[in-house]
């Protein structure tokens, strides 16, 4: 394996004496659930692999590929249960006007669109072209093909739509790009072009994109905020930031089950060391309601 010094020491910082272990975690084979489409079955599993969730998973050593249900649609996608617990942590529900604000690939987005039965408004953003092709794809794969109409993408830049939407949506999950670690441990190039400022100019932009999705918000309406990194400086230092500047933010604490992660100062964190899933951390952030006169 490829290292880097910065790298090492900078993450052996945050962890102390958790980071040998954790990190052994995040160089392991990531592991998925079978998420089932519940557009596409019509029955839940007998198990549920954590309890209070809320889709419709099972866990096994081996996951099949997805394949068409009798209904036209494919019958699962594989996702990591701590990706699925921070999409069902937004609560969305049918009626509500929703947004994805970083929706690409789509398996979060798909959670959405189950929450809420097709009715309502949903729509789903990605800056990135190739990306938003390959959200369409999912769209049409798991899909009924009545239920499409009520999603609109976009590929719009996130971190400008509060000044286009101010006080419009009711929910809005945004899932921010991060450092994803996992992934840059898995890539000598990336491991090799790796410093300290990477997080540091991440949290910038992730800080832009909650104060956009905070702007677009309902008073009254609820942001995910989510990220797959372990860096506190895009996770926790973020949500601080915001709550010291923006007055009407609150944090909403998160409730999972114990046995899926671990309490931040402002959010959740699950990571594969303790629990076999993830790394994704998220917090939920509220916008108070406008003073009665």
């Amino acid at each position: 394996m490829a290292t880097n010094e910065a790298f090492e020491s900078y993450y052996e910082e945050i962890w102390r004496e958790r980071w040998p272990h954790l990190k052994e975690s995040l160089l392991n084979t990531r592991r998925n659930a079978r998420r089932w489409n519940q557009f596409g079955c019509q029955t839940a599993p007998k198990e549920i692999p954590c309890p209070g969730l809320r889709s419709w998973c099972d866990v096994s050593d081996s996951i099949p590929e997805p394949s068409f249900s009798s209904s036209g649609v494919k019958d699962h996608y594989p996702m990591d249960l701590a990706s699925i617990l921070a999409a069902e942590a937004l609560e969305a529900r049918p009626g509500e006007t929703v947004v994805d604000l970083c929706a690409a690939p789509g398996g979060k987005s798909l959670i959405l669109a189950e929450e809420m039965k097709l009715q309502g408004e949903l729509l789903l953003n990605d800056l990135s072209r190739t990306r938003r092709e390959k959200l369409k794809g999912i769209l049409t794969d798991y899909l009924p093909e009545g239920g499409k109409g009520f999603i609109t993408v976009t590929g719009r830049d996130a971190a400008k739509w509060g000044m286009q939407n101010k006080d419009r949506f009711d929910r809005i999950l945004l899932d921010a790009p991060c450092s994803s670690e996992r992934h840059v441990m898995h890539d000598a190039a990336a491991l090799a072009e790796w410093t300290p400022a990477r997080p540091r100019q991440l949290a910038k932009r992730e800080y832009a994109l909650l104060c956009s999705a905070l702007l677009a918000l309902k008073p009254g309406g609820r942001v995910v905020y989510s990220t797959c990194s372990i860096a506190k400086a895009e996770n926790d230092d973020v949500i601080e930031r915001l709550l010291k500047r923006k007055n009407e933010a609150s944090v909403e604490r998160p409730q999972p089950e114990p046995a899926m992660g671990e309490p931040t100062p402002f959010g959740w964190q699950i990571l594969p060391d303790k629990t076999g899933w993830g790394p994704i951390y998220f917090a939920i952030i509220e916008k108070a309601r406008p003073l009665q006169t």
